[in-house]
């Protein structure tokens, strides 16, 4: 199964910016780094808003702040593929 996860606090200013359009996406869980330590230790955030596609085998990741349709094309690929 496919993980789809933002990466977000809520002092973060492109976190902001980006939650609205991340619910209108849907199918992607928000994860507060503030509350969840271990997995920003697993994944290795180090800086937010960071996006992760999780399929069990690999790890891709995209960060910051990007219109819409980028971040569509990054979740809904349904694959890892490199970025």
């Amino acid at each position: 199964m496919i993980k789809k996860i933002m990466f977000s606090a809520p002092w973060c200013g492109g976190c902001k910016v980006m939650k609205p359009i991340v619910e209108e996406i849907g199918g992607i869980e928000i994860i507060n780094v503030d509350d969840y330590g271990e997995l920003v230790e697993k994944y290795k955030i180090m800086s937010l808003p960071t996006f992760v596609l999780d399929d069990g085998v690999e790890i891709k990741m995209k960060y910051g702040s990007m219109p819409k349709n980028i971040l569509e094309d990054f979740f809904n690929d349904g694959q890892c593929k490199p970025l």
